[in-house]
């Protein structure tokens, strides 16, 4: 900024406050376009990060601070529909499946609570190992609805029709008429004019957050249905806007805990791992891999990442305990000395650092695994971006987005970066996003729409929406 220099006399200013007076000056914006676009009837297509999902759960504050939201409200500002409706839990149900909050900091290490879920109006016929371990019916919402964000949606359960038995998130917003209706087939009828799609994620995500024990999603498969979804969404001629994937080996969840244990323990400490069905390149189910504590993740590189899933575990790692593998076997209703006899265990050994007492595959993702996934990421990435380009979409780069979010950004002068908690930008469970997070987003996704389609839709203050709330 140019510095100003006062030159005029005091009866020039005068004159010029005179004249200002005398005259109302034109502030107002130009009034934003829409361009080439048609933003009468948006939709939104994708996972939990579409759903407005945060602090580990679904609840209405959250999808009130959706990205499709934001980017709603700012699209009723060039011709958009008055009201985007969300499958919003209704107020006495707000904390909907309950979520966490942060009640305090220990020892440098953030103390998380449990708020209650309120939107549970049932049990369902059968649990679900990743859609719904609980085995629960969620609050029904079958009015219209503009956000189809579903949590835990992957590519490959979009042609599925008896998805919504699986994905209580899904089956909520559906009519009894349609519980054998597929996702592909529910947002086609929506009919779009413009839609924005940010599917994929949970791909990759489930593999790396499950320490590999959850597989991706084959190339094979991803590249036809993604070609299927954007064709029913593009049939009548709508326009739209596509992200990418971010890399889910460099979010909190997953780069978090290895540099807190790498701090605590000696560079060169073995570090023992179970391998186990699904894991990459080691097809001899349950040996035991070594790796070293050099090799977790810190800030100064390293290559094996430990997920927050660990967090209950990580003050025992180093520590004579069994109490993982107690647990292990309390949550698979055996005996624990039947779990000491399968595995071959010695739990009076320190856990982690001896072959009898390695940690298990869940809470480790080795450089192996971090290969395969970050390799499977930019293969969807590549058919992501074609088929964009191939059906003149707006494109949005969340991977060199959250990339440039590894150093930060400064917002107004607030600084915003993906650092666990204090970051800003991810919420308490170090995978989805906070409110201030969703409205980056959301500008992300706005500057693709203006760029693509000569728009001029204006971009929201992203320091009026919050980041993690310290108590």
């Amino acid at each position: 900024m140019k510095p100003i220099h006062i030159t005029k006399t005091l009866a020039g200013v005068a004159l010029a406050a005179g004249a200002l007076l005398g005259c109302k000056p034109q502030l107002d914006a130009p009034a934003p376009v829409r361009g080439t676009a048609d933003f009468t009837r948006y939709i939104a297509v994708g996972n939990s990060l579409t759903a407005g999902y945060a602090d580990n759960g679904l609840y209405r504050a959250g999808q009130l601070n959706s990205y499709p939201s934001i980017i709603a409200q700012q699209l009723q500002k060039a011709g958009g529909a008055a009201q985007f409706r969300q499958p919003l839990f209704p107020e006495n149900q707000a904390n909907g499946t309950g979520y966490l909050v942060l009640t305090g900091i220990t020892g440098g290490l953030p103390v998380l609570s449990s708020v209650p879920p309120q939107a549970i109006r049932g049990r369902a016929a059968q649990s679900h190992p990743l859609y719904n371990p609980d085995g629960v019916l969620l609050t029904k919402y079958t009015e219209p609805v503009e956000n189809y964000g579903v949590p835990n949606l992957r590519l490959s359960d979009v042609i599925d029709n008896a998805y919504a038995a699986k994905n209580p998130f899904y089956e909520r917003i559906l009519a009894d008429n349609e519980q054998n209706k597929p996702y592909l087939t529910k947002v086609a009828e929506a009919n779009p004019t413009f839609f924005s799609c940010w599917a994929g994620n949970s791909d990759a995500l489930h593999f790396a957050i499950s320490g590999g024990q959850i597989p991706l999603t084959p190339v094979a498969i991803f590249g036809p249905v993604y070609d299927q979804l954007l064709n029913s969404l593009t049939q009548n001629r709508a326009k739209g806007v596509v992200a990418n994937i971010a890399s889910v080996t460099t979010i909190p969840f997953m780069t978090t805990l290895g540099a807190q244990i790498k701090a605590r323990l000696p560079q060169n400490t073995p570090l023992f791992v179970r391998s186990g069905p699904g894991d990459i390149q080691r097809p001899d189910l349950d040996s035991v891999i070594q790796t070293t504590v050099g090799n977790l993740y810190s800030s100064a590189g390293g290559t094996d990442l430990i997920p927050l899933t660990a967090s209950a575990y990580q003050d025992i790692v180093g520590q004579r305990t069994g109490r993982y593998w107690r647990d292990f076997a309390r949550t698979r209703n055996i005996p624990v000395s039947a779990v000491m006899t399968i595995y071959s265990l010695d739990t009076t050994q320190a856990f982690g650092l001896h072959p009898r007492n390695p940690l298990p595959t869940a809470l480790m993702l080795d450089r192996y695994e971090v290969r395969a996934v970050n390799e499977a990421v930019q293969a969807y990435n590549n058919i992501i971006r074609t088929m964009a380009g191939n059906k003149g979409l707006a494109f949005v780069d969340a991977n060199a987005l959250l990339q440039r979010f590894q150093t930060g950004s400064i917002f107004n002068g607030v600084a915003v970066n993906s650092a666990f908690i204090s970051g800003g930008l991810f919420s308490l469970d170090g995978v989805h996003l906070t409110p201030r997070g969703y409205a980056i987003a959301a500008n992300e996704f706005i500057k693709a729409i203006n760029a693509k389609y000569a728009s001029t839709i204006p971009l929201v203050d992203v320091n009026n929406y919050p980041a993690v709330r310290f108590p």
